[in-house]
């Protein structure tokens, strides 16, 4: 793998943008890119079949970083042809495209936002591998969920009705990038999704809920706990005392002690799988 210089990388990514509306033969330049940078002490695709993931370039992220920089304006001046290039890379087997598309996805202007939905629905999936589900549901819908976040809500009510529990986990998986930003205000319909899940937990979503009350307690420490006393009252699962004490430490002793004494009231029964 040879050393990444700045100005070469950049006129490689020039070079690669005069093919933005030829996707076919972007698609042969990046590759070609891909492969000059590539880490070669690792033969891609012969990792261990249990890691679940694509073959992989292995390159320094700096390039991914400079070819997503380099294109970002052209998606949000041709976005009929920037979404013709993502499907191109989407459908590529190797990793770094795929997270390229990904990260494309999310500069489109999400205007209709039935056009970014659509994408979402139909690539987020359950046999989508772990690293290109986790860089669409964070990249990709990056600006879905900021402009349109009513239409984003609606995703994550489809997911969460659907009987297939893997489809309902990439709808928890979905909230985390969201409660983890900053600019990302709209909170209150999140815990309103969240409720009736802790109440009648199902432990093949526990790992789920528990991330994301975590990140919710870090976040906004008093809605979190308000939460967690309602659902106690309300529940007599003995799955949700046991999340309940699991997030125990992420509040301060007076909150603690209350929340033990919602707790105390709650029978212990054996949890069925």
């Amino acid at each position: 793998m040879p050393a990444v210089q700045l100005n070469r990388l950049k006129a490689q990514v020039n070079s690669l943008a005069w093919k933005f509306t030829r996707p076919q033969e972007f698609q042969t330049e990046l590759r070609e890119l891909l492969e000059f940078y590539s880490d070669r002490t690792f033969r891609p695709g012969k990792e261990s079949p249990s890691a679940r993931l694509p073959a992989s370039y292995r390159v320094p992220a700096l390039v991914i970083h400079q070819v997503e920089q380099g294109l970002a304006p052209l998606c949000r001046e041709n976005p009929q042809a920037a979404l013709i290039l993502i499907e191109t890379l989407w459908s590529d087997p190797y990793l770094e495209p795929r997270l390229l598309a990904a990260l494309l996805l999310g500069k489109i202007d999400p205007k209709p936002p039935e056009m970014i939905t659509g994408y979402l629905q139909r690539w987020c999936r359950p046999e989508c591998e772990a690293v290109s589900l986790s860089a669409l549901l964070e990249h990709g819908a990056h600006r879905m969920r900021r402009e349109q976040s009513e239409h984003w809500f609606e995703l994550l009510h489809l997911w969460l009705a659907d009987k297939n529990t893997a489809v309902q986990k990439i709808a928890l998986r979905a909230m985390l990038p969201a409660i983890q930003d900053r600019e990302f205000e709209n909170l209150p319909p999140l815990f309103r999704m969240i409720e009736p899940l802790l109440k009648s937990p199902l432990p093949i979503l526990q790992t789920e809920l528990v991330e994301i009350l975590q990140a919710l307690a870090k976040r906004s420490p008093v809605e979190a706990a308000y939460l967690l006393r309602q659902t106690l009252v309300g529940s007599t699962h003995p799955l949700t005392v046991r999340i309940v004490r699991r997030l125990l430490p992420l509040f301060p002793p007076e909150e603690q002690n209350r929340l033990r004494s919602l707790m105390s009231n709650i029978p212990t029964m054996p949890i069925k799988n």
